[in-house]
């Protein structure tokens, strides 16, 4: 085993026994890793690369809130087929109700087509320079109440996707710090949102009146 490999594995082992003792202490349910996520939801994070690797699986309740923390590694490549090996934590969250899909990108993290695609769909100023958002525009403009708003009116890096009742929450090429203060925070801030969302009494498409 040469000096980086062991050195990643004194990193992985760190991080496992960690997350580990953190479950314990909030009476989470843990486990090291698994061979796929346990929910099988087309988010668009998934969907682009091949997941090579889901670790640190943290499951439990949070101010009401069903959730599941994980680091997530998987492999993209480039439209010139160089392999880039992103490593990150998520956060799935059981919403209370359906929504209709959409995903919240922070502008910097825009592909080249995403950008050339992009339009303002809330009418936000503020907003609209941080962030994009994709989905039924006349949806979206309802669900995101000044409430909303102002919840991301001083988080300018979150990445966001809803799926029916689903939310996934996490900051793009983010791997949480091992400090119980930052895993709080992060958590606390995706618990945050989803109750939001909760709370936002909008009428879906797929709803009748």
């Amino acid at each position: 085993m040469n000096i980086l490999n062991f050195f990643n594995l004194f990193k992985n082992n760190k991080r496992i026994i960690y997350f580990e003792n953190y479950s314990k202490k909030f009476n989470y349910e843990f486990t090291e890793t698994i061979t796929a996520m346990p929910v099988n939801i087309p988010f668009d994070l998934f969907s682009k690369g091949k997941v090579t690797k889901i670790s640190c699986v943290v499951k439990g309740l949070l101010d009401g809130c069903n959730f599941l923390l994980c680091d997530f590694e998987k492999i993209n490549l480039t439209p010139g087929g160089t392999k880039i090996h992103k490593k990150q934590s998520i956060l799935i969250i059981d919403l209370k109700k359906k929504l209709n899909n959409f995903i919240l990108k922070p502008i910097y993290t825009l592909t080249d087509e995403e950008r050339e695609h992009s339009k303002n769909v809330i009418n936000n100023s503020e907003f609209s320079a941080s962030y994009y958002l994709k989905g039924d525009e006349n949806y979206l403009q309802r669900l995101f109440s000044d409430e909303v708003l102002y919840f991301f009116r001083h988080l300018k890096y979150i990445s966001a996707e809803v799926y029916e009742d689903k939310l996934l929450f996490y900051v793009d090429n983010l791997l949480l710090e091992l400090h119980e203060g930052f895993i709080g925070f992060f958590m606390s801030n995706g618990v945050r949102f989803a109750k939001l969302l909760n709370n936002v009494d909008v009428i879906s498409k797929n709803d009748s009146i």
